[in-house]
């Protein structure tokens, strides 16, 4: 499994308190790719909630569309199963995405 890009050290911005997480140092493409990984294999959790809240809350609910887009194409690269369409992982992303809304 991909190394977790949301360990609080290593991530944290510079600016943030308690080692909040930031988002400079890790590309969207990145933390997609990690996210599709983990809910492949079932493993996805409070990380990314705080990711995702923290996204929303400092760059809106745009950035969270495109963070939403580029798990969807890094799931249809994680989960290579010709049975699972990709109308089956739209629907699986929109339901972790909208299980961390505020």
């Amino acid at each position: 499994m991909a190394d977790n890009p949301f360990t609080k050290d290593q991530y944290a911005h510079p600016t943030a308190k308690d080692g909040a997480l930031g988002f400079d140092p890790t590309p969207l493409v990145e933390i997609a790719t990690w996210i599709a990984t983990a809910m492949a294999s079932g493993l996805l959790g409070n990380a990314f909630t705080q990711y995702v809240n923290q996204l929303r809350n400092r760059s809106g609910q745009g950035k969270v569309e495109e963070l939403k887009t580029e798990v969807l194409k890094a799931m249809k690269r994680v989960k290579k199963k010709p049975a699972v369409s990709d109308h089956d992982l739209k629907l699986r992303v929109d339901e972790i995405f909208k299980d961390r809304e505020l």
